[in-house]
């Protein structure tokens, strides 16, 4: 049939791009006058800005200003840095990672992550399968730092928000491989 050969999540993509063309055009200017190169296509594009891979580094491009975004410490522990802003539009750099987006299992992969933000007291708001890359070093690696990563240093405040965010780790480790099945993702998102 026709409709078997179609790749839904790359349709999906394309016409995502199609309908933020203007969005990543912008972004790929205010790049260009950071970093003084042109990126290309995009790899990504989020809520809150577009990111492009320049010289086997990932650049994030925010759509707004900094307010709500991370300190420039925190990021940090998770070896990002921002290079600079345009027009007060922030710009994020950080290595490319290399792997598949994650698929679910890999348990003690993905108690490593959790302990190493819990080591750092950083909770990320976000976790699905589509924000954790599966590394080829076999590392699981949250990839969307943004406003949705916070530090925080009360433990007592802490708590609550790591549980959180173990709840979507455990979610995703139970039900990642939803993540080629849009119906099942919208059923798993209403349960985050």
């Amino acid at each position: 049939s026709p409709l078997a050969s179609i790749d839904l999540n790359e349709d999906i993509r394309i016409i995502q791009l199609l309908w933020n063309s203007d969005r990543v055009e912008m972004a790929r200017d205010v790049l260009t006058e950071v970093v003084g190169k042109r990126a290309l296509i995009p790899v990504g594009i989020g809520q809150e800005g577009v990111s492009f891979e320049l010289d086997g580094r990932l650049y994030k491009v925010f759509d707004q200003g900094d307010e709500d975004l991370p300190a420039s410490a925190t990021i940090a522990q998770l070896g990002c840095r921002y290079v600079g802003s345009q027009g007060g539009v922030p710009v994020l750099v950080r290595d490319m990672y290399c792997g598949t987006h994650y698929k679910g299992g890999k348990t003690l992969a993905m108690i490593a992550l959790l302990r190493e933000w819990m080591n750092m007291s950083l909770y990320h708001r976000n976790v699905t399968p589509q924000n954790i890359i599966n590394g080829v070093d076999g590392v699981l690696r949250i990839v969307d730092i943004g406003r949705d990563v916070v530090c925080e240093q009360s433990r007592a405040a802490y708590l609550p928000h790591f549980v959180d965010m173990c709840k979507r780790a455990f979610l995703c480790h139970q039900f990642g491989s939803f993540a080629d099945n849009p119906r099942k993702m919208l059923l798993l998102k209403e349960r985050m």
